[in-house]
């Protein structure tokens, strides 16, 4: 408008009264569209303006965790089924998967996450802190102890060795449930990605699909889309420990501990069996592997969860690889002592595959079926991963990178290893 008026003086014309209205009527108009353009940005054309999206955000938290909405506005229908089905399947997931109840949800999104999309999405990392109470409230019923007494019948009289193994195998177990029976309460904490179809325009988040997937987790929580629509892919119940150990017969859970058992201690005899003043502790080590990790959202550079604030500062943290480290660390803890094979950085104490080569071999532990497993002992992705049973009833473990605090166990633990 100012240019018009510019030029108009530049070239000597002077404004008759047609024209100084029209000009009068441009600035009006001109005023106007500043101000829409200034005060209300248009989120069609703009879409790195996510000023909405902390609020739909929380109205998506609050309806997971209390189960109302205060403002409907910023999710849509789609939205609001979508965390009802996830309220669903957690309950369904405690009861089946980990024979416990579900008393309390509470999700969160990380907002320092949040990545917009050109397709009109965006990406964020939410955790769901999921609170429950073990079903199983007398220690003496948990089935790994059963069969481990109806084993003990088989032997006594005939194998002293077994015999002897079977009682610190079942005082053991006894501990560890017994201690997840005292505490009450039990929280598991669920990383997702998610991906949000957004509308930029009218600031409302349209569906969603997410998952917890990654080196140690086939996706407890997942969500993809089908023809346009969010799916659920659920897990596995019958491979989670705390389903099998319940759903199978107590005498087979028994024959198949005495088989195990049996391959596995023919380099121990009475004298040497690892009883009473045993050099490992599988409730200490348990200790220490839930003591220098926590659940987190910060990644290293491969996207591996891993925050190194945690981690005990009197050894070397190794980025996006530092499982076995941590769990050598927390075996010598609960007493193996190093030799000139394993210790500190050696390859037995770093490698998957040399470290667990190296616990067979000494005669550290032996194979066994997830369910059967304790305190302190050993889940291994073969040449890949480890980490270790940190807690019972439900069976959960412990690692780093991915850094877990009592994550439900994992199926993708293939090679199961009991430490004497």
């Amino acid at each position: 408008m100012w240019v018009v008026f510019f030029i108009a003086k530049r070239k000597g014309m002077t404004m008759n009264s047609k024209f100084r209205k029209f000009l009068q009527i441009a600035c009006v108009f001109a005023a106007i569209f500043v101000s829409i353009g200034t005060t209300y940005p248009i989120y069609a054309n703009d879409k790195s303006n996510t000023d909405f999206l902390p609020k739909a955000l929380g109205s998506y938290e609050n309806l997971m965790s209390k189960g109302y909405l205060e403002e409907q506005v910023y999710l849509s229908d789609t939205m609001i089924k979508l965390v009802k089905e996830r309220q669903s399947f957690y309950q369904k997931y405690f009861i089946e998967g980990l024979h416990s109840d579900l008393v309390r949800i509470e999700s969160k999104f990380d907002l320092t996450t949040i990545e917009t999309k050109s397709s009109g999405e965006i990406e964020v990392t939410e955790i769901v802190n999921l609170t429950g109470i073990p079903i199983l409230q007398i220690a003496k019923d948990y089935p790994p102890y059963q069969a481990a007494q109806l084993a003990l019948k088989e032997v006594e009289g005939k194998d002293q060795v077994l015999a002897l193994l079977l009682e610190a195998y079942a005082s053991d177990i006894l501990d560890g449930v017994q201690q997840s029976i005292d505490e009450g309460e039990f929280t598991i904490s669920i990383v997702n990605k998610h991906t949000m179809s957004v509308d930029f325009e009218k600031g409302i988040v349209l569906t969603d699909y997410f998952s917890s997937e990654s080196l140690d987790d086939p996706g407890t929580d997942k969500v993809v889309l089908f023809e346009g629509k969010p799916k659920r892919i659920e897990p596995d119940y019958l491979l989670m420990p705390d389903n099998i150990m319940y759903v199978t017969p107590i005498e087979e859970l028994a024959n198949t501990l005495l088989n195990d058992l049996s391959a596995s201690s023919g380099a121990f005899t009475v004298s040497t069996v690892p009883l009473g003043s045993k050099s490992y502790s599988g409730s200490t080590a348990a200790v220490y592997i839930r003591s220098w990790v926590r659940n987190t959202t910060v990644t290293c550079y491969d996207g591996t969860l891993q925050n190194t604030l945690f981690y005990n500062p009197a050894y070397y943290p190794f980025p996006c690889t530092d499982c076995v480290n941590y769990v050598s660390q927390a075996l010598y803890y609960g007493g193996i002592p190093t030799t000139g094979t394993w210790y500190p950085y050696s390859d037995a104490w770093i490698w998957v595959s040399i470290f667990q080569s190296y616990i067979i071999s000494n005669d550290l532990g032996y194979f066994t079926s997830a369910s059967l497993l304790g305190l302190g002992d050993l889940g291994i992705i073969p040449n890949t991963h480890v980490g270790m049973v940190s807690a019972l009833n439900p069976m959960r473990y412990s690692c780093h990178t991915n850094d877990r605090l009592n994550y439900p166990w994992t199926t993708q633990y293939t090679y199961c290893i009991n430490m004497y």
